[in-house]
């Protein structure tokens, strides 16, 4: 075998061993209030898209602006922008439990 075939045979054994569910651990992620109607409407809303981000990804101030842009993105991928209603549940539930000041 040369080495070049090597190379990728062992480049292949890499890639097929990292695509094994068996050979990394499941991460998970773990929401505040997670039987909630809060969280549910928040999870349906934001995984339109992409994985909900952590509540604490950002501070209570910063997450109203973080809302406005996502009903930006959304209008721009032609997704029905969330109602007020449900804006307004994701936005108490994301406050709630947001990033403190000191980064929490």
């Amino acid at each position: 075998m040369s080495l070049v075939s090597a190379l990728l045979a062992g480049l292949l054994a890499m890639v097929l061993a990292a695509c094994d569910p068996g050979n990394s651990p499941r991460q998970t992620v773990d929401y505040p209030e997670m039987d909630s109607p809060a969280f549910q409407n928040y999870q349906a809303q934001c995984s339109e898209c992409h994985v909900p981000p952590r509540t604490t990804a950002h501070t209570a101030p910063e997450w109203p602006s973080v809302i406005a842009r996502m009903q930006q993105h959304r209008v721009q991928r032609r997704i029905a922008p969330m109602m007020a209603a449900d804006m307004t549940v994701v936005r108490d539930y994301l406050v709630r439990n947001a990033a403190t000041a000191e980064g929490s």
